[in-house]
This record gives structure tokens, sequence and C-alpha cells, in this order.
């Protein structure tokens, strides 16, 4: 099924090498030169198609702040779309809040038009706000409770099925 990213929103879940960086990689090289990845675990290839930051401190929010606020007043005349990897280190769940230029792009990234995907190995570890205001889902298999709980009372029945995919298989 082709996805249309188009000024949308997404966010990848799953646990160590369950795939979502190799689709996340193979989503941004379709938009080439249009694409920009927060490189946080430093494993974009080197020959990738794309643009990436590779940060020095895998933990600095300004950092990713610096990185992603010139894309508000671009309004995707650079890029087409934006990956930050790890998202989870930035915008932990509630309570706590997210930066306000992070809150802003996820709000508003249509109207930027400009499309982003968040990316982390658990949802449960992610501020609720980008999941729940994500356009998609791509979840690999999943095996924390917890996950399997936030993610059943998304939808469901989804839960469930995420914990029965077996390697590489993700739902979208």
């Amino acid at each position: 099924m082709p996805v249309n990213f188009v000024e949308k929103s997404a966010c990848f879940f799953g646990l160590k090498g369950s795939g979502k960086s190799t689709n996340l990689d193979k989503v941004l090289s379709l938009f080439g030169k249009k694409a920009l990845l927060f490189d946080t675990l430093h494993e974009a290839p080197d020959n990738a198609k794309y643009y990436f930051h590779r940060p020095s401190d895998r933990y600095d929010l300004n950092d990713l702040v610096t990185f992603l606020d010139p894309l508000r007043t671009t309004k995707g005349t650079v890029y087409d779309i934006v990956a930050v990897d790890e998202m989870n280190r930035f915008a932990p769940p509630k309570p706590y809040p997210l930066h306000p230029v992070i809150a802003d792009l996820n709000d508003q990234n249509r109207h930027y038009h400009i499309s982003v995907i968040w990316v982390a190995r658990r949802p449960v570890q992610l501020n609720t706000d980008l999941v729940e205001l994500s356009d998609y889902l791509f979840i690999y298999n999943l095996s924390g409770k917890n996950d399997i709980i936030y993610l059943n009372n998304i939808s469901s029945g989804l839960g469930d099925a995420v914990r029965e995919l077996k390697e590489f298989e993700y739902i979208f």
C-alpha cells in the first residue's frame, strides 16, 4: 500500500534490530536531498541519499531545537521531510511538556509544508502528543507489558497484534 507522506506526521516504534531504521532509510531515500535526519545514534549510512546531522551529544535538546527551528521558517522550500531518531530522549512522556519548537512542528507541520517522522523504541517512552497526533504509526514487534496496554488503549487489539509480529514485520 503506497503511503502519502506529504505534509504528514508519523511515528516508528520497535525494539533494537526490528527494522525501523532500515525502513526509515528507505522512506528518506525516496525524498533524496529534500530529506533530513537527526541521526541521534549515528546509524545513517555514510552514502545516504539524504542529508543527516549527527549530534556530538546524543542527549542535547538544544542541538535538536537548533536543528528543527529553521524548518518552521523555510516552509518546505528546503526540505520536504525530517526525521528524528531516538525522539524519546527529547520528548519524554507526560507530564513532561514538549519543547515549544517540537510542539509547534508537531502541531503545524502541514502549515510549514513539511512531513515529520518521530522514531522511538517504545511508545510509552514518547510524549503522547507526538504519538496520538500522528497521521501514521509504523509499529514493529514490541513485548513490553506497558506498550501492549498503551497500544490496546489506542485501538482495541492493536497491542495484542503487535506482540505477535515476527522479525521485521510491522503494523501500519
